[in-house]
């Protein structure tokens, strides 16, 4: 399910080069997007996707023949430990960024569904703050 990405392609009809039409198309994830979808869960301060996504595609990346993407695997995995050990003393998804648009699209299809979001309201949260805030998040 997370080996593929969606782009939009632009390619000429049949009616002439100028008649463009834009269609979605699903391509496979090369290493570079698969550790953009990992730095960028962190970032967010999503750790079940950020978890996720290292546990499925670690091994693959730490083989990547390029030292780069080696190093920055590391340096991920790093940032998820410091995000999970901050996760242990202030709660679960402390850190996450309500305001990012992915995590504003995913609670809005959830409620739109009726459904629950997997992350837990937070008491900042619930009082209109974007984002919960801790003075300890850069320890």
């Amino acid at each position: 399910m997370h080996d593929i990405e969606i782009v939009t392609v632009r390619a000429e009809t049949h009616r002439g080069p100028l008649d463009l039409a834009v269609r979605r198309v699903r391509q496979s994830l090369g290493d570079a997007g698969k550790l953009g979808l990992i730095e960028r869960a962190l970032e967010v301060g999503d750790s079940d996707l950020a978890v996720r996504y290292l546990r499925d595609w670690a091994t693959v990346l730490e083989a990547s023949p390029d030292n780069s993407i080696m190093d920055r695997v590391r340096l991920a995995s790093m940032k998820l430990q410091k995000l999970l050990t901050h996760e242990v003393v202030h709660g679960r998804f402390s850190l996450l960024d309500r305001t990012a648009p992915e995590i504003v699209r995913y609670e809005q299809e959830m409620r739109w569904r009726g459904l629950q979001s997997r992350y837990s309201p937070h008491l900042e949260c619930m009082r209109g703050e974007p984002r919960a805030i801790c003075s300890k998040a850069d320890e």
